[in-house]
């Protein structure tokens, strides 16, 4: 269930890059898990990454959630990766939950 939240945000992102989104990506995973009936949530964090290489996105999440990761409450996690052929780059969304 949370991988599917972290693609439909990855998903998000690659129609913004594309310009073919009407909003801006989603940058809070809590109402997409509410509605896919994921209970006992309290707190969500989004970690995306892009680069041209699946290695560079992941580090670059990585390096985004510094300040998130040591949060020991965030128990859960879903992830997603998705190539963008417009602009030639690995996206990746990892989608922690406490």
């Amino acid at each position: 269930m949370i991988d599917q939240v972290a693609t439909d945000i990855n998903d998000s992102t690659d129609g913004y890059i594309n310009f073919t989104a009407r909003a801006v990506p989603l940058e809070d995973a809590m109402p997409l898990l509410t509605d896919r009936g994921y209970v006992g949530a309290s707190k969500a964090r989004i970690l995306s990454g892009s680069a041209t290489s699946a290695g560079s996105s992941i580090k670059a999440a990585l390096l985004q959630g510094y300040a998130v990761l040591p949060d020991c409450s965030l128990s859960a996690y879903g992830v997603a990766t998705k190539y963008n052929a417009k602009k030639d780059v690995v996206l990746v969304t990892a989608v922690l939950v406490g």
